[in-house]
């Protein structure tokens, strides 16, 4: 069920950057690590802040990126300077709270411009791997800010802003993948639902055929603080069936090996090309996930099939076993089943 507690907010629908969409970004609740990393295929992200007792984790960190990439989008905007990379958040705190779905509560105005320092001090790694996950050595560190005012007084001509560093900056300009502020809302106070939200709605923009995460590819991507397999697989379906019923235009469902989902009911026309910022069509991103149905692998050639089952299973199908499955995965399909079909007939046995 849905947190009955939901947050209000005056935004009708916002955006995800691709960075917070691949992966989850922050933590869920404070960790004890002095970092974390999550991995989605060649990509790991480290977060580090600025001290221990300084990180950012929950829901506010990422209603804040919400709202800070859908100003950046909005054409015109005159809290928003494009040059210098800087936003501000004009008004009083309440108006922030509003804008960005945050819950405002007893102590909350300290709390969160306390976590908004800390964002604006977190560092950010961005490391490339090579096809058996080694380090190419091509990393980009950045911090999340240049400087940053988080105390919202207007009353005495204190206004809240952001300076963000060019790699930050760049990473929040970019396409969007488009959100419901109405189903965050629906979602109550759970990060982790969030996080799931985002990335389901990530992976069935424009999809168009039935695809397929593992379990192992989920925890590298939402994951980084220890929690054992066993309980991140128990609260990760426990998240999804609240997204689900949230947003009754998104299908999923677990099986034993992962995730399956599947195109949107109101899912966009595939378009053929886009160039200019937007709304992105995450074809690649989509084809990528989607290895794992062997929807593209209409063909009798083996290994040409044990290497997407592998780069589906993270380097793990492997040997004699995979090319055994690997074959009669490939009969199967040349037999004309369906790469649905095929891939859980094969998994289920």
């Amino acid at each position: 069920m849905t947190n009955n507690n939901a947050i209000t907010t005056t935004k009708m629908n916002t955006g995800a950057p691709p960075l917070m969409a691949k992966l989850s970004l922050f933590p869920v609740s404070k960790p004890s690590a002095s970092y974390i990393e999550r991995t989605n295929g060649r990509e790991t992200v480290r977060i580090t802040p600025s001290r221990p007792e300084e990180w950012v984790y929950g829901k506010t960190p990422r209603l804040i990126f919400l709202y800070v990439q859908s100003m950046i989008r909005m054409k015109n905007n005159p809290d928003v300077d494009q040059d210098t990379h800087t936003v501000v958040f004009r008004g009083s705190f309440q108006e922030f709270c509003d804008n960005t779905g945050i819950s405002n509560h007893s102590g909350c105005q300290k709390e969160t411009e306390d976590m908004l320092m800390n964002l604006a001090r977190t560092s950010i790694s961005i490391m490339n791997t090579d096809e058996n996950r080694e380090n190419k050595g091509e990393c980009t560190p950045f911090t999340v800010a240049r400087k940053g005012r988080t105390q919202f007084r207007p009353e005495q001509d204190i206004i809240a802003s952001i300076q963000f560093t060019d790699e930050m900056w760049a990473e929040l300009a970019k396409p969007s993948v488009p959100l419901s502020m109405d189903i965050i809302s629906r979602l109550g106070k759970s990060a982790r639902a969030l996080d799931v939200y985002i990335w389901l709605t990530y992976r069935t923009y424009r999809l168009d055929h039935v695809a397929y995460v593992s379990w192992r590819q989920l925890y590298d991507q939402f994951e980084g603080t220890g929690l054992p397999v066993k309980d991140f697989r128990r609260r990760f379906k426990q998240a999804l069936s609240n997204v689900l019923e949230a947003a009754p235009n998104l299908k999923a469902e677990p099986f034993r090996h992962g995730i399956k989902y599947y195109p949107r009911t109101d899912a966009p026309i595939r378009p053929v090309k886009q160039n200019e910022a937007g709304d992105m069509p995450l074809e690649a991103e989509v084809v990528d996930e989607g290895k794992g149905a062997a929807c593209h692998a209409h063909s009798a050639d083996c290994e040409h099939v044990r290497r997407l089952m592998s780069d589906w299973m993270d380097g793990m199908f492997i040997g004699v076993e995979a090319d055994r499955v690997a074959s009669r995965l490939a009969g199967l399909l040349d037999s004309g089943l369906s790469g649905e079909d095929a891939v859980s007939r094969v998994l289920l046995g």
